[in-house]
């Protein structure tokens, strides 16, 4: 975070004692200088804490208006040092001592003090963590930084920003009006044209540190692929040089060949890499596998790569496609990287993670490659300790790992014993008089996989490590550096987690333990619920209700208890409390609605739930469908637009937005079937493997006149259901359409032999047809003489005529083998394909055939045989119809 600081600096000609304070995290020395004092006194005795910040306000307007020697650069350190402050006791530490910053009168009541903080930061209704640390500094710093007389500052848009995303993190669900401001355009911009306008030697970080922050940004509200693309603009801003690709390697102690494994090539670029630093200061331990199959980490051979077996992800590149700086790596001896490259790649793995299924292995192979390249020590003796790493760049490549490895049965008890001790040892440092208690609480069993007793809180400190020793601990400064270019994760996020994972494993008490004491009162509810406890889930809920502490989210505990007992009358107490502000109560009433099916009283409360909160997803979708159950078309629209904007890869989002459309009435300013098509597509190329997605875009393409398309989405129809289906899984009439399109069309040539329209002589849609129908649609034919008929029109078209023969012979025998003796309809039928066989006999037998002779030389006999031998089998029906027709027909063939 100091380099930007350091940028600014760089407009005077030195740098005062607060600016060298403010970089070095020294928040006494900045709160203690003239300009702290200044703004923060209250000599008029404001009444409430909103006074107090008007007041200030004022005095920042009337201290840059009066002061020559004050800069709004010096308010902007202020604001920063706030923010910085909040950032260390609640993500970072180490601890600092606190700082009187108020006034007597205002502090008197801690209690009443931290309430009246947490409700200046609610906003849209959502209200910050209750045990949130210090958030006074976030309020003071939000305050500074957006006050309207610091737009001369270069980089205060990126600050403002900062302070808004962090502000974002307390709450529980995102809220428009913090979105809104953090991807305002005229900030960005801003931002982007302060950073076009420094020209240093650090200015190609200080763009890669812009893109990262975006990056994860963009993940924290689901925009996996604005997130990917700013990864990309990072890494090629900072001019790393990385691919994924394929090494020959061992991965077991008892392996005794070698076979294809993921590796990321990564080198820096020579500028970047000389910044890099041997870190001295701790860091959280890396602990080992200790596996009895699994090698600590993957060793590679320096054989040639034979064939990748990875080579379904787009992103792998051969050995014979890499760049020269990377072809000549050792794949278990790559060079160290800088710390900003360090941080593209822990982003890489999150991004990619974040947008994939968490059963996909290949995938999380591909994000545990990129970690695994951060993690990896390079071979000089000066780096074996990990000092190749920074604090928080380690911490957050550690959490990234242990996130991977709680998927897979091997390494689940490493991925949990990681978590706790990066826990402990962040929670000593921030909070050392609280942490012994804390991590008693969270103690494992000593074999994971067996439950805990419950653990008494006033026992001495048990933890995997012994105590870091505080004088060696990374400084604020270090640890903040880099703080927003990683994934930023607070200690009570961190402690859910931890809790989340045993929880994963069984340790439901232990997990219990855990939430209880960061009063996560939700996940208190579900662990009660998995006990089957629910009884004592309402009685905690009712106990911190009743209790009415100060900071406690009343609106919140009382939706949690409407949703443990499901009663409409706790969710609507939820909503009064709140002063009809917090969305989430309405969302609750809503879902009971739609449950039973009450759509219209769902729209209703998902209505207003949405006027306060319109960035919740779920919200948006339950309310379309609502919509579609109640015909109400253009709100669907309306509602599914809006999902797909918050998440683009909701496939089930745009199949429904596409079945609104396709139902709102015309409309002379777009069309709506078109729109409906391009929806469609969207959701098969997400939702890949769902059938009734490709038949619906199927039927749409061939409505709005995109034959490929439809093909296409047939053929994928096919290969989705033929295994249960077999022929069933074509559909006919589609089909039959697709069929007459082609054959109306000019044949490519004028030859009417059977070599003329070779497929080779194909094109387009006429070409793809015949590829559906000849090779996928004809090995699934088996009972179905439609089907057969539309092949033998086909190969008419084509000129193949003993190929089209054939098929009205198969056509004709699906039929024959029924029941003509003994039901009149089935006979009937079978005559009707007689007559039609014995037309394709008197039409394509004398014609020209494969060999350069006739199709059917004898097809004056074959046609009498096939209308003899029905006449024979349908004797009782003599006299019919359908019988006389019959002999009709036998008399056609004796006078040809």
């Amino acid at each position: 975070m100091s380099s930007e600081l350091s940028l600014l600096t760089l407009q005077s000609i030195d740098a005062n004692d607060q600016t060298r304070s403010c970089i070095q995290c020294d928040y006494n020395a900045v709160f203690d200088t003239r300009l702290a004092k200044t703004l923060l006194c209250d000599t008029s005795k404001s009444e409430s804490l909103k006074a107090f910040l008007s007041s200030l306000s004022e005095k920042i307007t009337e201290a840059l208006h009066q002061s020559k020697e004050l800069s709004s650069i010096s308010v902007l350190e202020l604001g920063v040092s706030f923010l910085n402050a909040f950032l260390q006791l609640n993500y970072t530490g180490p601890s600092f001592p606190t700082h009187k910053l108020l006034p007597d009168h205002l502090t008197a009541d801690k209690e009443r003090l931290h309430d009246e903080v947490l409700d200046l930061l609610t906003v849209d209704g959502e209200r910050p963590y209750a045990l949130v640390q210090a958030p006074l500094y976030l309020l003071l710093a939000s305050h500074i930084l957006h006050h309207q007389e610091l737009t001369d500052c270069v980089f205060v848009s990126w600050f403002r920003m900062r302070v808004d995303f962090v502000h974002q993190r307390l709450l529980d669900d995102t809220v428009s009006t913090l979105h809104n401001r953090i991807f305002d355009i005229e900030k960005m911009e801003a931002i982007e044209n302060a950073i076009a306008s420094v020209q240093v030697v650090s200015g190609s970080q200080l763009e890669a540190r812009w893109h990262l922050e975006l990056a994860h940004i963009y993940s924290h509200y689901s925009y996996d692929q604005k997130a990917l693309a700013q990864v990309k603009l990072a890494q090629r801003s900072s001019r790393i040089v990385m691919q994924v690709s394929g090494a020959l390697g061992r991965r077991t102690k008892y392996q005794t060949f070698d076979v294809s494994q993921l590796v990321v090539l990564a080198q820096s670029s020579s500028d970047t890499v000389a910044a890099a630093q041997h870190h001295k200061s701790a860091r959280p331990a890396q602990l080992d596998l200790n596996d009895d199959t699994l090698l600590e980490s993957v060793s590679f051979t320096k054989q040639p790569q034979r064939k990748t077996e990875h080579e379904n992800l787009p992103e792998i590149v051969r050995d014979s496609q890499l760049p020269p700086v990377l072809a000549a790596l050792d794949p278990g001896n790559q060079p160290l990287l800088s710390t900003i490259d360090q941080c593209i790649l822990i982003a890489y793995a999150g991004v990619i993670k974040l947008s994939a299924a968490s059963d996909d292995k290949i995938v999380m192979e591909q994000v545990a490659a990129y970690v695994n390249r951060v993690l990896h020590s390079p071979s000089t003796e000066q780096m074996k300790d990990g000092s190749h790493l920074d604090w928080t760049t380690h911490t957050a490549a550690l959490l990234a790992r242990t996130r991977i490895e709680g998927h897979r049965s091997r390494t689940v008890e490493r991925s949990v014993l990681q978590l706790q001790v990066l826990v402990d040892q962040l929670l000593e440092d921030i909070d050392e008089g609280s942490a012994g208690n804390a991590s008693a609480a969270r103690q494992l069993p000593e074999h994971v996989g067996h439950e805990a007793a419950p653990v008494d809180s006033s026992k001495a400190k048990v933890s995997f490590l012994q105590r870091a020793d505080r004088k060696a601990s990374a400084s604020g400064a270090e640890r903040l550096r880099h703080l927003f270019t990683l994934p930023m994760s607070s200690r009570f996020d961190l402690e859910a987690e931890l809790a989340g994972k045993y929880t994963s494993i069984g340790l439901v008490r232990s997990a219990l333990e855990i939430f209880t004491r960061i009063e996560n009162w939700e996940a208190v509810a579900m662990c009660y619920g998995v006990m089957e406890q629910e009884g004592k889930a309402e009685a905690v809920l009712r106990e911190q209700i009743e209790s009415n502490k100060p900071g406690r989210n009343i609106p919140k505990l009382w939706c949690l208890l409407g949703d443990v007992v499901q009663s409409l009358e706790y969710w609507e107490k939820s909503w009064q409390v709140s002063g009809e502000r917090y969305a989430r109560a309405q969302r609750s009433i809503g879902k009971y609605h739609f449950a039973r099916k009450e759509h219209d009283l769902a729209i209703k409360a998902y209505s207003l739930s949405l006027k306060i909160n319109p960035l919740n997803h779920g919200a948006w979708f339950i309310y379309g469908c609502s919509g579609l159950e109640t015909g109400q078309y253009e709100l669907a629209a309306e509602a599914f637009t809006r999902c797909v904007s918050i998440e683009q890869q909701d496939g089930e989002s745009w199949n429904n937005l596409a079945s609104a459309l396709l139902r709102v009435a015309p409309s002379a300013t777009s069309n709506r079937r078109r729109d409906a098509w391009t929806a469609l597509k969207m959701a098969t190329q997400i939702k890949h493997e769902s059938w009734r997605m490709w038949e619906n875009y199927m039927l749409v393409s061939l409505d709005v006149g995109e034959f490929g398309e439809c093909i296409h989405a047939m053929r994928r129809c096919i290969e989705l259901r033929s295994n249960d289906r077999g022929e069933a899984a074509v559909d006919f009439e589609v089909l039959k359409l697709l069929v007459q399109e082609t054959i109306q069309m000019e044949p490519p040539t004028s030859a009417t032999s059977e070599s003329g329209h070779s497929p080779d002589a194909l094109r387009g849609v006429a070409r793809m047809v015949t590829d559906l129908v000849t090779q996928v649609v004809q090995p699934l034919i088996t009972y179905d003489p439609r089907l057969w008929r539309l092949l033998g029109k086909l190969q008419i078209w084509r000129g193949k005529f003993a190929e089209a023969l054939e098929a009205n012979e198969k056509a004709y025998r699906c039929l024959a083998g029924k029941m003509v003796e003994t039901e009149y309809k089935v006979f009937e039928e079978v005559v009707d394909a007689a007559d039609e066989l014995v037309d394709a006999y008197r039409n394509l037998g004398p014609r020209e055939g494969r060999m350069g002779g006739e199709v059917a030389r004898d097809w004056k006999f074959k046609a009498r045989s096939v209308v003899r031998t029905l006449k024979g089998r349908g004797k009782n029906f003599e006299g019919s119809a359908a019988y006389e027709k019959l002999e009709n027909i036998l008399e056609d063939l004796k006078s040809a």
